[in-house]
């Protein structure tokens, strides 16, 4: 989601469940089951190598608070980073 509010409406994240796993420090499976959820219940759409968030709000849904605290502090930064 924080890649994701960062990009333009239905853009598509170019990243693969290997890279993501990595990232967030999981199995790859377990991404692609989360995928396969997230896909069935209409948040993304994904194929190899390519995700796209078409339902943002029901993705956001599915956070935790960690997502809220992260995106508040971002734009905390961005506005101090403006005022200078």
């Amino acid at each position: 989601m924080l890649t994701r509010d960062r990009m333009p409406d239905e853009a598509e994240l170019v990243m693969t469940h290997e890279l993501l796993a990595s990232l967030l420090g999981v199995r790859r499976e377990r991404i692609t089951q989360a995928a396969c959820r997230l896909q069935e219940q209409g948040y993304i759409r994904y194929r190899r190598g390519h995700i796209t968030v078409t339902y943002a709000e029901g993705l956001a849904g599915c956070t935790c608070e960690c997502y809220a605290v992260v995106r508040m502090e971002t734009a905390r930064l961005a506005r101090t980073n403006t005022v200078r």
